[in-house]
């Protein structure tokens, strides 16, 4: 039989089974038991009957990219080398790597505070001192991608804001917030119809991602204690 086929198979076994439960259910003693088991295997049946419309109607753009196991692959080396690179001056350099956001400041004078809205969040802060003193403070984001459960999921990250007022490079962090991802398979389809558990399973299939603030400053800038763990750059490791 061909595979193509199974899909439609399922669904007649299932349109089978629930007009046998409606016909049992009309043969019971009880009148007010067989209407509410009549209208419990009706709402049911509809349910399921619908979520393939429902699901086809959704705009395309509006579903997740799935990725393959090479894009995963690939997803995690870039998360997994960002980070040194980066302390090597060659954030760059990272197959995979992208940029979430770009800037660029003059600054006045000779010192600089580096502030933010969630210092404590976790978010990497690197600082680079070029070899010259250009007045210039450049800052980039950098993001390798996260999927979940093949997922690529990359599109929700957003980017911090980065702003300079006189000495201070404010860096504003978007609010946390949630996905989640459920996954509907065969075998849950047939429990729903054949009885029994699911079966637990474990999500490996996901890849956080790193991401950084890469800071460039002029040579003679003095860097302020920061509430952030800064983190000074050196080119001259390999």
């Amino acid at each position: 039989m061909s595979v193509a086929f199974a899909p439609l198979l399922l669904w007649f076994l299932l349109i089978a089974l629930v007009c046998l439960a409606v016909y049992a259910a009309r043969r019971t003693d009880t009148y007010i038991g067989r209407r509410k088991l009549g209208w419990f295997l009706a709402g049911y049946f509809a349910v399921l009957i619908c979520s393939p419309v429902v699901l086809w109607l959704l705009p395309p753009e509006r579903l997740p990219a799935a990725v393959d196991a090479a894009a995963l692959q690939k997803t995690e080396a870039a998360a997994r080398d960002l980070f040194p690179a980066a302390m090597a001056g060659r954030p760059q350099s990272v197959d995979g790597v992208r940029k979430l956001g770009e800037w660029q400041f003059s600054l006045v004078g000779d010192s600089l505070k580096i502030a933010g809205n969630r210092p404590y969040s976790g978010l990497n802060v690197l600082v680079e001192r070029k070899d010259e003193n250009d007045g210039i403070i450049e800052a980039t984001h950098y993001f390798t991608g996260a999927i979940l459960e093949m997922i690529d999921v990359s599109a929700q990250v957003r980017p911090v804001e980065v702003t300079l007022t006189e000495n201070t490079l404010m860096i504003t962090e978007p609010e946390q917030y949630k996905i989640e991802v459920i996954r509907f398979t065969q075998d849950s389809m047939a429990a729903q119809i054949l009885g029994g558990g699911f079966a637990w399973r474990l999500f490996l299939n996901d890849v956080i991602g790193e991401q950084l603030l890469y800071l460039r400053v002029p040579q003679g800038v003095q860097i302020e204690e920061s509430k952030y763990h800064l983190q000074f750059v050196k080119k001259d490791q390999p």
